[in-house]
C-alpha cells in the first residue's frame, strides 16, 4: 500500500496500523535499539513507486521503519512525503553484491546504502529477525 502522506488523516493512519501494527514504544525502542535504518537511496523502482518521483526532480532517498507486523519504507519527493507499508507475510528481501531488492505487495524497490553498508546490513539482519519472530 503505498500511499501520500504529507497531511495528517486519521482514516489512513489507521490503515496503516492495521496493516502493519502500531509503531514501538518508546521502552521497546531503545530495547531493539532502533526502529530506523540508516538513509538509503533507491536506484531503481516499480512502476507505481516511479510514478511518484515523476512530481519532482532529485536523488531518491527513503529509510526503513519497523513495526510490529511489517515495514514502511519512507520517501520524500518535493514536498510530498509518501509511505509504502508491506505486512511480513508480504515481504521479500533479496541480496545483491551492492544493494538490497525488497519486494511486497506486487511492488519493489532496489535500495543501496547512502553511506556505510555496514549499517544497512546490520539493520537488514534485524529485520529479518523481527520477521521471523
Amino acid at each position: 500500500m503505498i500511499v501520500n502522506t504529507s497531511y495528517p488523516d486519521k482514516k489512513r493512519t489507521q490503515k496503516i496500523n492495521k496493516l502493519v501494527g502500531k509503531p514501538f514504544s518508546l521502552f521497546e525502542r531503545l530495547k531493539m535499539r532502533g526502529i530506523g535504518s540508516p538513509r538509503l537511496q533507491i536506484i531503481d523502482a516499480s512502476p507505481a513507486i516511479s510514478d511518484c518521483f515523476r512530481v519532482g526532480n532529485g536523488n531518491k532517498h527513503c529509510n526503513i521503519e519497523l513495526r510490529p507486523q511489517g515495514l514502511i519504507l519512507w520517501f520524500r519527493v518535493a514536498q510530498e512525503t509518501f509511505a509504502w507499508a508491506i505486512p511480513f507475510f508480504h515481504l521479500s528481501i533479496f541480496k545483491s553484491l551492492d544493494y538490497y531488492t525488497i519486494h511486497g505487495s506486487g511492488n519493489y524497490a532496489k535500495i543501496k546504502p547512502a553511506y556505510s553498508k555496514q549499517k544497512i546490513d546490520t539493520f537488514i539482519q534485524r529485520l529479518i529477525e523481527q520477521k521471523n519472530n
